[in-house]
């Protein structure tokens, strides 16, 4: 009995091996586990390194499905600047044109908005400036040629006025059923402009 107190205790599993005699029957060793786990964390970076990628990937396709609705954000801008004017918010009106403007820059509508708000703030050499901006966008509209010649005319240029009035006129203006309520200037602007 003597002799059972001073033997170390044999870790036992149940078929009764020590853990030496386990490992060579298994094949197992410390190290064995050790690397397995070095496998399982390495793994579980793999995958932290895969979602990470995929975050990134999202957040670009995200992007560019911000910049393909920039034509939503101009026409929201559109929008608000109209609801501005309504209201008689003019110089807000013209931010949000300006803003509809730095969406899509190609739109002669955006500029005959902002013009018309410029007009009512009084800043009628830029809305002549808009309006001239427009007709590069639509040249063959004679509304913005009749629109911009009345500024010129309250800016005193007479000539140009008129000229806008024969390009207007040209383009059927006065036969064009959009601007039928213009006949009673027709008959002034004809006698001006001879």
């Amino acid at each position: 009995m003597l002799d059972d107190v001073r033997k170390p205790p044999i870790d036992e599993n149940k078929d009764g091996l020590g853990l030496e005699e386990q490992e060579k029957t298994t094949g197992i060793s410390s190290l064995s586990v050790f690397l397995g786990i070095l496998q399982f964390v390495g793994t579980g970076f793999i995958l932290i390194v895969i979602i990470g990628m995929n975050i990134l990937l999202f957040q670009g396709l995200f992007h560019v499905w911000l910049r393909k609705n920039d034509q939503d954000s101009y026409a929201t801008h559109v929008i608000n600047g109209n609801l501005k004017m309504k209201t008689g918010d003019h110089q807000g009106a013209v931010f949000d044109f300006d803003m509809a403007l730095e969406k899509n820059p190609n739109k002669a509508e955006a500029f005959v908005l902002r013009a018309t708000a410029k007009g009512l703030l009084g800043d009628h050499q830029g809305a002549i400036i808009d309006y001239s901006k427009a007709i590069k966008i639509y040249p063959e509209y004679p509304g913005y040629y009749n629109d911009r010649r009345i500024l010129k005319e309250l800016n005193g240029d007479f000539e140009g006025a008129c000229a806008d009035w024969k390009k207007a006129v040209d383009l059927g203006l006065l036969t064009d059923m959009r601007f039928s309520g213009l006949n009673l200037s027709s008959e002034l602007m004809e006698g001006r402009c001879q």
